[in-house]
Parts: C-alpha cells; sequence; structure tokens
C-alpha cells in the first residue's frame, strides 16, 4: 500500500500566492521507498475562508474522480476498520467515516472541534480551491496524480515539521 506524508510547514520556502500560501510538503512513499514529492501544498483553508482545519493523524485514502471530473483522494479514518468492511469506492463511507478532528473551533460545525469530507485535491494557481482540504499547487499537482488509479487506497499521516510555528488562527491548539 502508498503512503501520503503530509508535512504541515514543512516547506521551508513556502510558494506564496494571492489566496493561498503552500507551506507544507507532501511525500508519496511505495513499499519505503521515496516516489514523489510535492513542495506547494496547503494544509488549511484559503484567505477568505472561514472553518476547519485538520488536526494532525493516521488515516487513508481513496482516489476517485469527483463529479467536475477532476481527481481526488477522500480521506477517512481509522473507525472505519469497526465496519469489517472493505473500502472499495468512495460511495461506501458514511459521514462518520469521513469526520475528522479540527485544530480550531469551526464555524461550520457549530464551533465544534471537527471537520468533514476532508480531501487531497488540486488548488488553484492564485490559490483559493481548499475549504478545510489538503490542496497541492496544479502544476505538481498533475504529476501527483499520475502515481494512483481509480479506487485506490493509501496510508494518509498528516504531521507537523519540528521547527513549525504555529499562525496566529491556531492559537490555544
Amino acid at each position: 500500500m502508498k503512503e501520503i506524508i503530509v508535512t504541515r510547514g514543512g516547506q521551508k520556502n513556502p510558494l506564496i500566492k494571492e489566496k493561498d500560501t503552500f507551506d507544507s510538503t507532501i511525500f508519496v512513499y511505495n513499499n519505503n521507498k521515496l516516489m514523489f514529492t510535492a513542495n506547494y501544498v496547503n494544509t488549511d483553508f484559503c484567505k477568505g475562508y472561514k472553518g476547519g482545519i485538520i488536526k494532525e493523524c493516521s488515516c487513508y485514502g481513496i482516489f476517485y474522480k469527483r463529479a467536475s471530473g477532476k481527481m481526488a483522494f477522500q480521506l477517512y479514518n481509522e473507525n472505519f476498520k469497526t465496519k469489517k468492511v472493505k473500502v472499495s469506492s468512495r460511495d461506501c463511507l458514511s459521514l462518520r467515516d469521513i469526520t475528522f478532528t479540527s485544530l480550531i473551533p469551526n464555524p461550520n460545525q457549530d464551533m465544534e472541534k471537527k471537520i468533514e469530507a476532508v480531501l487531497i485535491h488540486s488548488d488553484f494557481y492564485l490559490g483559493g480551491a481548499s475549504h478545510g482540504c489538503i490542496t497541492i499547487y496544479p502544476e505538481e499537482f498533475n504529476k501527483f496524480v499520475k502515481l494512483f488509479k481509480i479506487n485506490e487506497i493509501v496510508k494518509v499521516t498528516i504531521t507537523r515539521d519540528l521547527n513549525w510555528t504555529a499562525p496566529a488562527i491556531y492559537e490555544g491548539n
């Protein structure tokens, strides 16, 4: 099984665009061998949006084609294992399966520290595509998606860089 490791704040030279700062990094491993690195990744929401921010965790993702025709990973939590059902498509997942802890109170969830339906998907060239999803700058995303097949399942680990300092929006978390 391939593994995606997201390192929040792992980019030493962030790409700053009008609506986002791509300050994180994604590493893709296959059998413990590094096969791809995306250097321009966003792990919170875009400028002008207020929502949740997925807390560092271990989870899974299933690769699928969105209604728009674009590709993405739907993240799902480890609670799914208790169902003893194999995930064969995104349709197998319930709302409970795609709900995560948020680092901050989420105005879209009555200020609870939770976030739902987190994806890994492409951002826009100016940023602005993330409402809490993990987004990859378009040029890198186009290379990233070539590594996966529809309905492929991967292990996803979201971590923080050791030198990362949380911006004000994360305060108290």
